[in-house]
């Protein structure tokens, strides 16, 4: 696991220092471009919590580059690191590669692909992953009502569709959603995020 994480530091690294950033400072602030953070949890106490890191950079025109670092309460981790693409101004693709571990059972090879669409007010965004602990995915599609307020929906593996929420406040964030379980239980999660 150390091994797997200090790999990706120094592939992070590699990739920051000797690339100059090709994209102006207003392109990257208006795309969220840098490091972004989240915190989550959710209502019922047994759904493990969850903190996310993300890095994405555009290295040149539409081609870049994003590594991502999740931990979950109950020991699960992950990582991946790719390129994406901008084959339009409003639509981004990418496709990563890592490692996960499940304490005490898996450390196998985990695979991700994602997507964001960004048109005016509309948002929708999809990540799909697979590995050795099965698949996972999520998609949420948002519609911004001001600079303030977004509401939508979110659809993520073992939970069905729920509204979703979210409250913009500069380079902070905080969203909530609810669901139903696949037992029939409706289960809430918020989570705070942060970017810069």
């Amino acid at each position: 696991m150390k091994s797997s994480f200090w790999f990706l530091v120094v592939v992070v690294c590699l990739l920051l220092g000797p690339v100059p950033a090709m994209a102006a400072e207003e392109v990257e602030e208006e795309r969220g471009l840098g490091f972004w953070f989240e915190a989550r949890t959710f209502g019922d106490g047994e759904t493990p919590s969850r903190f996310t890191g993300w890095y994405e950079r555009e290295l040149a025109g539409s081609v870049g580059f994003y590594a991502l670092i999740e931990r979950e309460s109950d020991g699960y981790h992950e990582w991946y690191v790719g390129p994406t693409v901008r084959p339009f101004p409003w639509l981004q693709i990418g496709l990563g590669f890592g490692r996960e571990t499940v304490p005490g059972e898996i450390n196998g090879e985990r695979r991700n692909a994602f997507f964001e669409i960004d048109w005016e007010q509309i948002n929708v965004s999809g990540t799909f992953e697979n590995g050795e602990s099965g698949r996972w995915h999520r998609v949420t599609t948002t519609y911004t009502l001001n600079d303030y307020v977004g509401v939508g929906v979110i659809e993520e593996t073992d939970f069905d569709v729920g509204p979703r929420i979210e409250l913009n406040l500069g380079s902070f964030q905080i969203w909530g959603a609810v669901f139903r379980t696949l037992e029939g239980e409706t289960l809430s999660t918020v989570a705070v995020n942060a970017s810069f």
